[in-house]
């Protein structure tokens, strides 16, 4: 999905779209809904357990609060929260 917009990040890369055989823009949009689209975010069950998973590096800070749901004899992982 977002294949064609790794052109971007090219040095040769030229800025005006004039020049595009690709409507970037329009690419950068489909790319951002599937995002939005994609995180579901679940009230949570207090009677099971919470999972934290923390992340860091020299630029950033993430975390991810989550609870294992069982479905269909499956488990299954239901985001609660995230922050970055």
């Amino acid at each position: 999905m977002t294949g064609l917009l790794y052109d971007v990040i090219k040095p040769n890369f030229k800025w005006k779209p004039a020049t595009w055989t690709v409507n970037y823009h329009s690419e950068y949009q489909k790319a951002k809904e599937a995002l939005i689209a994609s995180v579901a975010m679940y009230f949570p069950d207090y009677s099971i357990d919470w999972i934290l998973r923390v992340g860091a590096s020299q630029v950033a800070v993430c975390a991810v609060l989550l609870q294992i749901m069982i479905i269909n004899n499956r488990e299954v992982y239901h985001l609660i929260g995230f922050k970055s």
